[in-house]
C-alpha cells in the first residue's frame, strides 16, 4: 500500500459472527432434518453408525467454519489509492481488484435479516461496461 492512501477499518467481530452464523446455519437445519429420518432405521439407537456419521461430518463443517470465518475476515482488505479502490480477499486464493472511481456508476447498500441481526452493511459497487450482473467489488 502507497502512502497518502485512505484503508478502512472492519468491524471484525460482527462480521466473522455474521460468517460463522451463515455457513452454519445450511448445517443446521440439514443436521436437524437428517437424523429424524435416519433414527427410525436406527431403531432408536444413537449410536448408530449412519446417526454418528451425520453427527461427526456436522460437526466437522462447524468446527471448520469456527475457523474459517476469522481467517476470511482477516483477509478481507479496502483502501482508496488515488482515484482507485482497492479490494483484496481470500484465504487460499487472494483476489485483488482495482477498481477507477471515475467508472463507478452504482453504489448500493445491502442488508438482509442475518445481516441486520449482526449489524453489518454490504456495500455493492457497479462499474460502467461490466459485462456482469453481479458488482464489480463488493466490500462488507
Amino acid at each position: 500500500m502507497i502512502d497518502g492512501s485512505t484503508q478502512f477499518d472492519i468491524e471484525s467481530s460482527r462480521l466473522i459472527r455474521y460468517f460463522r452464523i451463515r455457513w452454519s446455519l445450511p448445517v443446521a437445519i440439514v443436521y436437524s432434518l437428517v437424523p429424524l429420518s435416519v433414527l427410525p432405521a436406527a431403531n432408536g439407537n444413537v449410536f448408530h453408525p449412519a446417526v454418528l456419521a451425520v453427527t461427526a461430518i456436522a460437526a466437522i463443517i462447524v468446527i471448520s467454519t469456527l475457523i474459517t470465518a476469522p481467517l476470511y475476515v482477516r483477509s478481507l482488505r479496502y483502501w482508496i489509492e488515488g482515484t482507485t479502490l482497492r479490494i483484496e480477499q481470500g484465504i487460499l486464493v487472494r483476489r485483488s481488484k482495482a477498481i477507477p472511481l471515475d467508472r463507478v456508476t452504482d453504489v448500493e447498500l445491502v442488508q438482509g435479516p442475518l445481516m441486520r441481526v449482526c449489524g453489518i452493511w454490504l456495500l455493492q459497487i457497479q462499474t460502467a461496461g461490466s459485462p456482469q450482473q453481479s458488482p464489480e467489488g463488493t466490500i462488507w
